[in-house]
């Protein structure tokens, strides 16, 4: 199951979502990208949307502490 992305941790946004990507070997990756055009943080890629929500989720848990 997928959780929602919390919001971004730079601007405040809810406005972030799971995205696809591909790195340059043509393999695909998921991460999150905030879609406020002023910041564009993202998440780090992994291999698939929950497991890229979870890392962005648990990275601002870990920078709010």
């Amino acid at each position: 199951m997928t959780s929602e992305p919390r919001p971004c941790p730079f601007c405040g946004t809810h406005h972030s979502n799971a995205v696809k990507a591909y790195h340059p070997n043509g393999s695909p990756s998921w991460l999150v990208i905030c879609e406020n055009i002023d910041c564009l943080a993202d998440g780090p890629a992994k291999p698939s949307a929950s497991e890229a929500i979870a890392a962005w989720n648990k990275a601002l848990r870990m920078e709010k502490s």
